[in-house]
């Protein structure tokens, strides 16, 4: 077994995956904001930053959800840049993959494996 594993193959596979994630968790603050929105709008409620304010559905008051989802939106601040930060180190390290396999076709992992395979 080779002494180190620095990145193999199928790491190159889950990238899309990686970018993905950091998309839905950088916007989602801005999800939960105009989700409140849509569905204060609808109802005919009223959403402000200020408190919150009754808003039946059914029978069931949501108003203080609706104010929570609605101020959950100011969290943008923090989950945006670090977004772009987060997408900006992927793409680093995407190219450095992508640039590492075109020098080493057969890294020390993928010779292993194969080693093992025709040991079988």
């Amino acid at each position: 077994m080779p002494h180190r594993f620095y990145s193999n193959r199928s790491k190159l596979k889950r990238i899309p995956v990686y970018y993905l994630l950091v998309i839905i968790g950088s916007l989602f603050p801005l999800f939960l904001a105009s989700l409140a929105g849509y569905i204060a709008k609808t109802n005919c409620c009223t959403l402000s930053e200020a408190g919150a304010h009754p808003c039946f559905i059914d029978g069931t008051d949501i108003g203080e959800l609706l104010s929570i989802m609605f101020g959950l939106g100011w969290m943008m601040l923090a989950t945006i840049p670090t977004g772009i930060c987060l997408f900006l180190v992927l793409t680093y390290y995407t190219i450095h993959d992508i640039l590492y396999y075109k020098r080493n076709p057969d890294s020390d992992y993928d010779a292993w494996i194969k080693k093992i395979k025709t040991d079988l």
